[in-house]
């Protein structure tokens, strides 16, 4: 059924405006007319978007190009393995701290040093991480 397909996209969030009048670039998900947010780690200016999204984009756009693709076909992947799709599976596998963990450009720390807390499907608890540059 064509109305059962997934959509994948990356999309500046216009909602929110960061320093240096930049948005943070957002994956989005829509599935049966439902869409939900996924950060990516990026942020772009409006002019930025325009030359990233050009056909002869070079230089550094181009890398970013290259890393939205990269997103999204990770994505794509992910969403393709749940048969019959739905948002509380891919929040169930892990999607949003797989997304961040595999594919920000910064190296990133845990906040909590004890490991030692586990979840009950036995993996360590997230509690929190920063980008470090």
């Amino acid at each position: 059924m064509k109305h059962d397909k997934v959509h994948v996209k990356i999309v500046p969030d216009i909602r929110r405006i960061k320093t240096a009048s930049k948005y943070p670039l957002k994956l989005r998900i829509t599935h049966k007319g439902v869409r939900k947010y996924y950060a990516t780690g990026l942020d772009v200016s409006d002019q930025q978007w325009e030359i990233i999204n050009s056909p002869e984009v070079k230089g550094k756009y181009q890398k970013m190009r290259i890393e939205m693709a990269e997103i999204e076909k990770k994505a794509l992947e992910c969403v393709d393995r749940i048969v019959p799709f739905s948002f509380a599976v891919l929040s169930e596998n892990s999607f949003a701290r797989h997304l961040v963990s595999k594919l920000w450009r910064w190296p990133m720390i845990i906040i909590s040093r004890s490991y030692a807390r586990m979840t009950s499907l036995g993996r360590p608890i997230l509690i929190g991480i920063v980008r470090v540059r």
